[in-house]
């Protein structure tokens, strides 16, 4: 559609709000909860549960590289132009590579969604901003999908095509669901929990009680009597201080239910869990370790990058793919993160893994080079061997009918 059907196209659109504008959402949202408090994003990130599972997982995706591969009939060549010096260098004035896909990811578990406007020149994308204050609407007669946003303190209009919208959890598959929005209900339980025990601290480490008299106390002398003995006996540096009363004041303790330490741990254990539940974060990577031992962590870790990230950089590059290229583009490159360094374990590991892709031809001397940052060694360690006496490989279909040859006649094959 070009600029001025675009133009017309919105001026004489029917459009209904699918998704309101951040403040709105978050004005709406922010609603009290059942423990009494009210839960925005801000407030959610003060939870160390939440903090901790949207900063491993952001992190985990903003260390993996980004590349931009060339398909042809050999396979795949990786290749660098105007759309790869986004990814990999700058992807607009203000960020790295890293902190765009860090911050693209915290939007995507915070909000539900990332909404990313490809700034185009001349047709060609020169940055990918990460926007803020998303309005979306969709033509009621089209279905078509339109956002508006403020850029540089003017309203702005963009129409599918220019934004790259990278999804959460979503029941219509237009808008994703807030991950802070689903544990609404946990984070307000978690937040009232702390200021109880802020509260307890502060006035009083022991059950709270009564003063009495023996006779009739007017009002003022009740409120400096409870003054005095908050001051001298609540807070924490008072703890396991001995009280001393006035001639004839006795002090009785209410016998209610004492708040323990180990009930705090069991709801803020509870919390936790159920938090990195929905984020689908294995509790020993937010050091919680009651359970783990060295060998599950392998597995859990394993499973964190397989069921977690991988979905979320399945999106990524399906989305970058499709608004980042012409239909004509696409024929030619594909974009792709790549998780070796991140799969490939400590050096034990990784040794065992290059000498089965080596013996299987899989992989070169020069490839497993590459994947260690180390220098080739020249043409001769571009050639794939299988393990038969590591020969090569395009001889070793002669190698085999040659030894198998030599057995009919009772001979052996040299090796060497």
């Amino acid at each position: 559609m070009g600029i001025f059907n675009k133009m017309w196209a919105i001026k004489n659109t029917t459009t209904e709000t699918v998704d309101p504008s951040d403040w709105f959402t978050s004005l709406i949202k922010s609603r009290t909860t059942t423990s009494g408090e009210k839960v925005t994003k801000e407030s959610a990130l003060t939870t160390s549960g939440v903090y901790a599972c949207t900063d491993i997982i952001a992190s985990s995706i903003s260390k993996l590289p980004i590349h931009i591969y060339q398909k042809d009939k050999d396979g795949s060549n990786r290749v660098d132009n105007d759309v790869s010096y986004l990814l990999e260098k700058r992807p607009n004035l203000y960020m790295t590579p890293s902190i765009f896909k860090h911050t693209l990811t915290v939007k995507l578990l915070l909000d539900g969604n990332t909404y990313v406007w490809v700034e185009r020149r001349r047709g060609k994308a020169i940055n990918l901003w990460i926007l803020n204050n998303v309005q979306v609407l969709q033509d009621s007669t089209t279905g078509e999908i339109i956002y508006k946003a403020t850029l540089n303190n003017k309203p702005n209009t963009f129409f599918s095509d220019e934004i790259i919208h990278i999804k959460s959890l979503s029941t219509d598959g237009i808008l994703g669901k807030s991950k802070i929005d689903i544990l609404r209900e946990t984070i307000g339980n978690m937040q009232s929990s702390r200021k109880l025990l802020g509260n307890y601290f502060k006035n009083g480490t022991t059950t709270s009680g009564v003063i009495t008299y023996p006779s009739n106390l007017n009002a003022d002398a009740k409120t400096e009597i409870r003054k005095q003995w908050q001051e001298n006996n609540s807070g924490y540096d008072n703890a396991g201080k001995v009280a001393v009363l006035d001639l004839g004041l006795e002090y009785k303790e209410i016998n209610s239910l004492k708040f323990t330490d180990q009930q705090f741990l069991e709801s803020t254990k509870f919390t936790l869990e159920e938090i990195a539940r929905v984020f689908k974060v294995p509790l020993h990577m937010i050091n919680s370790l009651d359970r783990s031992t060295f060998n599950n962590i392998e597995q859990q870790s394993l499973d964190f990058y397989m069921n977690t990230i991988l979905p979320l950089l399945l999106q990524i590059e399906e989305e970058f793919n499709y608004k980042l290229f012409s239909s004509t583009q696409r024929e030619k490159y594909f974009i792709k993160f790549n998780m070796e360094g991140a799969l490939r374990g400590d050096s034990a590991t990784r040794s065992s893994y290059y000498e089965k892709m080596i013996n299987l031809g899989v992989y070169s001397i020069n490839e497993v080079r590459k994947l260690e940052n180390m220098n080739s060694i020249g043409i001769q360690g571009d050639t794939h061997r299988v393990d038969l006496n590591h020969v090569d490989i395009k001889v070793a279909n002669d190698y085999q009918l040659a030894k198998a040859n030599s057995k009919k006649k009772g001979g052996e094959i040299d090796n060497e």
